[in-house]
């Protein structure tokens, strides 16, 4: 490694990433991946009038042709967004007492998913979160319910209460017919093993929430057969 970039890479194992600007990080990540480059050149041309969240969305093939990186620092870029979801996605023991706690936690992990995403969340009688999963990746303007994965992730949840929760990477929170439906099928499957769905929350791109309880489509006192 070089001398440049190993102190690069001790700045931010002392110190974090915090505070940083976009140029800085990427300089990080490049050093990490090509020891031997000239880092801080080509974090200031691919850094160039472009935020983080616009570079990671760059082709892995335009990165190594036109911004000069090797195939592993381009795919680390471009896998940062999914990185950062699974690991939201896996938080667990977090608590959800009421609407805008859930909004809250939802918009966390789905604010910066690049296609609709679905997820289920269960809690127990604490309300405190012990197991939240991917259900399912869609496309940037849908997503579809498994009803299977569901229930496979209930069972590992052992929970009597649930959420589930997707975003609209393109529009805005506001739910279609097709989401309404969705929120009656999901209620339906979980009702059928004994799990209670508390609320569906829909998370915009630019973090605007919409909860389905408060809009009134899930009742407030629900009664399962």
């Amino acid at each position: 490694m070089s001398k440049s970039c190993e102190q690069i890479v001790n700045d931010f194992v002392e110190n974090g990433y915090r505070g940083k600007d976009c140029r800085s990080v990427l300089r990080a990540l490049i050093c990490c991946c090509m020891p031997n480059a000239d880092a801080d050149k080509l974090a200031k041309n691919l850094s160039a009038n472009k935020s983080l969240a616009n570079i990671v969305d760059i082709p892995q093939k335009q990165l190594v042709e036109k911004y000069g990186l090797d195939e592993a620092a381009a795919l680390l870029i471009n896998c940062l967004p999914d990185i950062l979801f699974l690991y939201r996605s896996k938080k667990s023991r977090e608590a959800i007492f009421n609407v805008g706690d859930a909004c809250e936690y939802f918009k966390e992990i789905l604010a910066s998913a690049r296609v609709e995403t679905l997820l289920a969340c269960f809690i127990d009688n604490d309300l405190h979160v012990v197991n939240c999963e991917v259900i399912n990746v869609g496309s940037i303007d849908s997503v579809g319910v498994r009803p299977l994965r569901i229930i496979r992730a209930a069972g590992m949840g052992h929970s009597k209460f649930a959420f589930i929760a997707h975003n609209h990477p393109i529009s805005g929170a506001r739910p279609s017919n097709e989401d309404i439906f969705v929120t009656n099928s999901v209620k339906q499957i979980l009702s059928q093993i004994g799990i209670r769905l508390l609320d569906h929350i829909i998370v915009s791109g630019s973090g605007e929430t919409y909860s389905m309880k408060r809009a009134g489509h899930i009742p407030l006192v629900d009664t399962m057969s």
